[in-house]
């Protein structure tokens, strides 16, 4: 069942379970004052009737004309019976070969009076009196055909009235929900002729305020993440591409031109330490990529835990006096001291000793420094190199994946360190933060983290 459908079936089945719960109430309260009506009226009655037979010796001349002035028209099917005392229930039950019913029988001798209705028109009254010290019962039966007859066409207008109402509820129903979920199609129509060739398309926001607006708003968002997407893939796959080529064709041609014509030993082993050295570079590219393609992915499947920050500082400087003996210089303040971080610590290691790299690389043998503070409820990790520095305008370039900056065309590497540095980071809920230290020289990448303690 569509949505258009449930809208139409809720509207109409709230409107009509209160409709017909209306009309029962209107017809039940109806009945109610009818047969209270009638009831009145047959009290009535066998009041005028112990006036006019048990009193008429009684009264007055004038009075008892007055009576049966009053007293000349009949009710439908009306019977009056006389009873005097004593009597008791297996009397009355069957007087003059009328049956009564034993719950009105009871009911007056115990109360002195009672009222009984069936479901077919069909009445009784009856009430104890005393006249000239004796008790007589008087019980008046009738029909009650006119308020049956207004009950009937009550019925009937009800129905009448409740199966318009259904209708007229339908084909309101109906447009309504077309017109609520007419802008809704309209956007659904809009996505479905967008794909990724066309993913420059947009739906378009009538009105920013209502909840279709923001709907559109927020699918037109998730198209510019994901066109930002497929640009980035597309570019990343290029790039890739021509990373990979570029040390396979110098490895081919090296081959290709020491197969040419016999050399000497030393002429060979110049040509294998070329190739030697184009594939650890190839090799140390595709290990990036690779790394670089699955930490997104399994990251939530690696094991986290909460570490202080002098683990992951005590692993950079030990394997970095290894590589670069007296480069490295750790400042930790003291209220950053043990500092702890969730997440994954061979990561977070991997990712700082990309930035140390990076540094000393570009420091060209001068000391890089490793700082740590807390700031504001963040741990701050700023490593700070002596390098030529990023121009401003390259600063926002140099995290995506192959972009190498024009002041280090010159220096050997990949271009994927950063970015790989900057998904870590993000992975963690921090951020990668770059900026010259001054003008002329000298970067400070820096890592901000949420802590525990």
């Amino acid at each position: 069942m569509n949505i258009q459908s449930k809208i139409i079936l809720t509207i109409v089945s709230v409107q009509l379970i209160l409709i017909v719960s209306f009309g029962i109430i209107i017809f039940y309260f109806s009945k109610e004052n009818i047969d209270k009506q009638f009831e009145i009226e047959l009290e009535h009655r066998t009041q005028i009737s112990e006036k006019v037979i048990l009193e008429k010796n009684i009264i007055s001349t004038d009075e008892y004309k007055e009576i049966l002035k009053k007293h000349t028209l009949e009710l439908v099917n009306e019977k009056r019976y006389y009873i005097e005392f004593p009597y008791n229930t297996d009397s009355l039950i069957n007087i003059e070969s009328n049956k009564f019913p034993e719950i009105f029988i009871n009911e007056l001798i115990e109360n002195k009076y009672s009222f009984y209705s069936d479901d077919k028109k069909f009445q009784i009254f009856g009430k104890e009196y005393i006249v000239e010290g004796k008790k007589w019962l008087i019980i008046v039966s009738a029909s009650n055909t006119e308020g049956f007859i207004l009950l009937s066409k009550l019925k009937n207008i009800i129905i009448i009235g409740i199966s318009i109402i259904s209708m007229v509820l339908f084909i309101v129903s109906y447009f309504l929900a077309r017109s609520i979920l007419l802008p809704i199609k309209r956007k659904i129509s809009s996505a479905m002729k967008i794909s990724s060739s066309n993913l420059h398309q947009r739906i378009e926001v009538v009105n920013t305020n209502d909840e279709i607006g923001q709907l559109a708003i927020a699918f037109n968002r998730m198209l510019d993440r994901l066109e930002e997407s497929f640009e980035l893939q597309s570019s990343f796959i290029s790039n890739a591409s021509h990373e990979i080529k570029n040390p396979l064709t110098m490895i081919s041609g090296t081959a290709e031109i020491a197969l040419l014509k016999d050399r000497t030993n030393e002429e060979y082993k110049k040509t294998l330490e070329s190739i030697i050295q184009d594939s650890d570079y190839l090799n140390s590219l595709v290990n990036e990529l690779f790394l670089l393609a699955k930490t997104d992915a399994n990251y939530e499947k690696l094991p986290k835990d909460y570490f202080p920050i002098n683990d992951i500082l005590e692993t950079l400087n030990d394997q970095n006096n290894k590589l670069y003996p007296n480069k490295i210089r750790i400042i930790i303040s003291n209220f950053a001291q043990n500092t702890l971080i969730y997440g994954n610590k061979n990561l977070l290691i991997s990712a700082l000793q990309n930035m140390v790299d990076n540094a000393i690389k570009f420091s060209k043998g001068e000391e890089v420094i490793i700082e740590v503070e807390k700031i504001e409820k963040k741990l701050n990790i700023s490593i700070i190199d002596k390098g030529p520095g990023v121009d401003s305008d390259e600063l926002k370039k140099i995290t995506d994946a192959f972009y190498r900056s024009e002041s280090v065309r010159n220096i050997k590497g990949h271009g994927i360190g950063l970015a790989l540095t900057k998904k870590i980071v993000e992975l963690h809920n921090g951020n990668l933060e770059l900026k010259n230290k001054n003008i002329s020289s000298g970067l400070i990448a820096k890592v901000i983290l949420p802590f525990s303690v």
